[in-house]
């Protein structure tokens, strides 16, 4: 087949071009662009039944969600200085800052929650004032000074700081050149400030340092739509000095969800961006130093070019007709995958071909011959690559699935191009690529060289041959190493393990030690970080992400939803300090169960009688907020559905907040009346519950793939060897480099940055063994086949030496450009794609430079040594005292004979 190929594209080779340049002028007029079809977010790619995807499925049935109206501001009311010492905030969207207050509150008695309704009526319906949509966003500004803050700085506030906020937000929906990019950008929902009745007590810090503008959104935290509105608002903040009435002294911070949402996306553009630039710059810098051909080093690179093209504009396509999804991000490791792997094929079919070309063969011939001879080991190789990384599809978690897509998809198209692609260029350019190397005539066999017929081709003949002597050098080198290997065999493979085995205890130690945090992810210095840092001086950890709990019981209508509410938070109050809950919001305590928010009730039943009637007429507002925020209304669940927020002084993003999540969840069940205990459905809302399910999801996953990655890897790399124990060995030859790999990456950025690692981003590991397992086995696979070809001539232990020698520096040098391309993804900004990189590439140099020619050639013989002397004894004392305990025989000695190095080209 490969051999038809090779004569049909080399006869047809300018039809073979066009083809190609058809292809991608037809994908760029009709297909639409990767990033259009991208979709973005995390959690979102859960799958549906688990908890955390039901519970707001149950939320948005049993809470109607307001539609966006008109932008809501805090009351005018008297300020009113009594603080809570939190912020409840409600998860906004899937991980990042949550929203820095609870949507409403409620009456601290039944009494005030029975009588309050006809009186309060008006403001019931008011819109964005009940409750807020889980899956909508906000954006969090932050006052606060070194000392207490000033009626001054309240003034700053109400006077011009909001009325600039109001009039950014009628501004940006009609933008002309946002809309052209975003649509009509994000509805605002409401604008709380310290201002509201109900409200605004949780809006300051108990320090009284500082106090929160939110601004809610009703589109989610990484809608494109956001970066309008935010990008006015940050100016709004850079030049907050120059408005009106600005007090000396204090400081304007911005932060939220949509805020984290955003930065998300320009760093993973920047990214993306980056990254294609400096693979583009790292990939000509070692191709043209190691070829020193400019054309020569092109080729390549123009055909995984075309290929990224069709692949990226084919996924799209694929996605706009409904048949895949695409995230956003996976271009970056479809392209760089591509780069890697497509350019080293291209690069074994140009050693090969200048190999038929040393052979005296014409550039027809030697074109033809090296696509069939090469062709089946690429094709073994890709595949290899292609089945191991799709069994990715199989995995719950969606990003999972689409890479093992994606990137297998793309490794086809790349294997395509270069099988066909490349050798067309090369046909058509034929001397002309080796420029400024240029072959007069082919050269033949070492031995047989006839002197050119003028001096100019006698010149450039001397550069031809130049490179063959520089070749023959490096053959050379490759051979020496193989024979010191095969002398101690044990030593080399015993010094070789011992080196790996201490990272490989780090990564077996901190295999579990994972991240899951955004705004770990981003660099400290994104306005959305120093934002959120800046909150969490002032107010409890938990305002990152709280927690919303749903208890579900069609039972629960027929209990009194109050008195649960209230013996559930006096439950989780009374182990505030064991589960490390800072405040807890309910029915019954809709402001919170600290001190701050019961003297701040009280003080509503103090006062004047002028001011009495307007206190009463906002406690009974709270009752009906209270109900209406805490209690299912709507039709369907009317009653069924209780509710509670939860702020916790842990990092939401740690992983020991998984642990405290399990804990309250008990703490609730054991809480409720015996009736609802064992019936009742306890679901949560917010980054810790979606983390807690990300981590189920990805555990189960990652032993998933990694089983059936190495299953399939094996079973292809058997077919094709037809020897089981040296493909079992292969295998963990490699999975001990992922180990040795994991371990130093883990030591690296621990050491690095050990301040704010929180460990291995959850990704790395699970994209590090599927890439390092299906493209590692590449030169294994590559080493294997020209062994098994070399050894029909040269017999067991000289075809390893000569399949060594011969395949050493190609495959080094396709080692070297793959590392590099994977380094390229060092020169992003998020820390998940810096570990990546770094792992990727420690990962490629381990299985170029020391599993493929050391701890493999070393195990070889130590096999053939067994097989030799009939038992594991001898050739254990081998390993433990390097001598030779078996005599070579005459088959031996002659086939040590022919792996003698060649003899010199004369005249070079």
């Amino acid at each position: 087949m490969f051999v038809w190929l090779g004569k049909a594209v080399t006869e047809n080779a300018l039809a073979v071009l066009i083809a190609w340049v058809v292809a991608c002028a037809a994908l760029l007029w009709a297909a639409p662009s990767f990033d259009s079809r991208a979709s973005h977010g995390e959690f979102n790619f859960l799958p549906e039944d688990q908890p955390s995807r039901q519970a707001i499925d149950l939320y948005r049935r049993a809470f109607l969600v307001d539609s966006p109206g008109e932008v809501v501001l805090a009351n005018d009311a008297t300020p009113v200085d009594a603080l809570s010492d939190g912020a409840s905030n409600e998860e906004a969207a899937a991980g990042a800052i949550g929203e820095a207050a609870a949507k409403g509150a409620g009456s601290g008695d039944a009494a005030d929650a029975e009588d309050a309704g006809d009186d309060a009526a008006g403001d019931e319906d008011r819109p964005g004032s009940v409750q807020q949509d889980p899956l909508g966003s906000n954006i969090v500004l932050l006052l606060r000074r070194a000392t207490p803050l000033r009626d001054g700085d309240r003034d700053f506030l109400s006077e011009t700081l909001i009325p600039e906020i109001r009039r950014i937000a009628e501004v940006v929906p009609s933008d002309g050149e946002a809309a052209s990019d975003t649509g009509s950008g994000p509805q605002i929902r409401s604008i709380w400030t310290y201002q509201d009745d109900k409200l605004g007590p949780l809006l300051v810090s108990t320090d009284k340092k500082a106090m929160m503008v939110v601004v809610e959104l009703d589109s989610e935290f990484m809608d494109r739509s956001n970066a309008p509105l935010l990008s006015r608002l940050e100016e709004l903040v850079e030049n907050v000095s120059d408005l009106r009435n600005y007090p000396t002294g204090l400081d304007l911070k911005i932060s939220g969800s949509a805020t984290v949402g955003r930065d998300m996306l320009v760093a993973e553009k920047e990214g993306s961006s980056r990254t294609e630039l400096f693979t583009l710059i790292l990939v000509i810098g070692l191709l043209s130093i190691m070829y020193r051909a400019p054309v020569l080093a092109l080729i390549p690179l123009v055909t995984v070019a075309v290929a990224v093209l069709v692949t990226l504009r084919l996924l799209a396509a694929l996605t706009d007709a409904g048949f895949i999804g695409v995230f956003a991000g996976l271009d970056v490791f479809v392209r760089v995958v591509m780069y890697g792997a497509g350019v080293d094929y291209a690069l074994f079919i140009l050693a090969r071909y200048r190999e038929e070309l040393d052979l005296g063969r014409d550039y027809p011939e030697a074109l033809a011959t090296a696509v069939g001879k090469i062709g089946p080991a690429l094709a073994t190789s890709a595949g290899t690559s292609i089945v191991g990384i799709g069994m990715m599809c199989f995995a719950a978690f969606g990003k999972f699935r689409q890479s093992g897509f994606g990137i297998s998809f793309g490794l086809l198209i790349v294997l395509i191009a270069a099988l066909t692609f490349t050798p067309a260029v090369l046909r058509l350019f034929e001397r002309y690529a080796f420029w400024p190397r240029i072959r007069t005539e082919t050269v033949p066999l070492p031995g047989s060289w006839s002197a050119s017929r003028s001096p100019w081709q006698r010149l450039l003949s001397g550069r031809t041959l130049r490179g063959v002597r520089e070749r023959y050098k490096l053959r050379d080198f490759w051979r020496k190493t193989a024979r010191r290997i095969s002398e101690r065999p044990g030593w080399w493979l015993t010094v070789s393990v011992v080196a790996m085995l201490p990272f490989v205890v780090v990564a077996v130690r901190n295999f579990d030690h994972l991240s899951y945090g955004l705004l770990s992810d981003l660099p400290s210095t994104e306005p959305s970080v120093v934002g959120a840092k800046a909150i969490q001086e002032h107010f409890p950890a938990g305002v990152a992400g709280p927690t919303t709990v749903l208890i579900y019981d069609p039972k629960l209508a027929d209990e009194r939803a109050l008195d649960v509410s209230a013996d559930l938070t006096d439950a989780l109050t009374q182990q505030k300090a064991a589960l490390r809950i800072a405040d807890v919001r309910s029915q019954k305590q809709p402001l919170g169960t600290s001190q701050q928010a019961r003297d701040y009730l009280a003080s509503l039943d103090e006062g004047s009688s002028r001011l009495f009637n307007r206190k009463l007429i906002v406690r009974k507002q709270l009752a009906i907020q209270a109900k209406k925020l805490y209690l299912a209304s709507s039709e369907e669940l009317e009653d069924q559905v209780l509710r509670l927020d939860l702020v916790f002084n842990a990092d939401p993003f740690d992983r020991g907040s998984i642990d405290l999540l399990d804990d309250a969840e008990q703490t609730l069940r054991a809480a409720l009346p015996e009736g609802l205990r064992e019936s009742a459905e306890i679901v949560m809302i917010g980054p810790t519950a979606s983390i807690r399910d990300l981590k189920t999801v990805t555990d189960g996953d990652r032993t998933l793939i990694c089983t059936l990655v190495t299953i399939a890897v094996y079973l292809v790399i058997v077919l094709l060897l037809r020897r089981p124990r040296i493909c079992l060995f292969l295998i963990a030859s490699v999975v001990l480099s992922y180990l040795a790999t994991v371990g130093m990456t883990y030591a690296a950025f621990s050491f690095w940055m050990p301040e704010t690692f929180a460990g291995l981003d959850w990704k790395v590991p699970i994209f590090l063994f599927t890439l390092l397992i299906a493209l590692g086995e590449d030169y294994n696979i590559l080493l294997m086949a020209r062994i098994v070809e070399e050894q029909e001539e040269f017999g067991p232990q000289g075809g390893v030496t000569e399949a060594l020698a011969k395949t050493g520096s190609i495959i080094s040098s396709c080692g070297i450009i793959m590392a590099g391309t994977f380094a390229s993804l060092l020169f992003g900004t998020l820390t998940s794609m810096l570990q990546m990189g770094f792992a990727l590439t420690i990962g490629v140099l381990l299985d170029t430079f020391l599993v493929r020619p050391v701890i493999v050639p070393a195990w070889l013989t130590l096999l053939h040594d067994w097989q030799l002397t009939g038992g594991w004894k001898e050739t254990l004392a081998r390993v433990l005292g390097g001598a030779e305990l078996v005599r070579p025989t005459e088959q031996e000695r002659a086939a040590v004979m022919l792996t003698q190095p060649e003899p010199e080209v004369a005249g070079v």
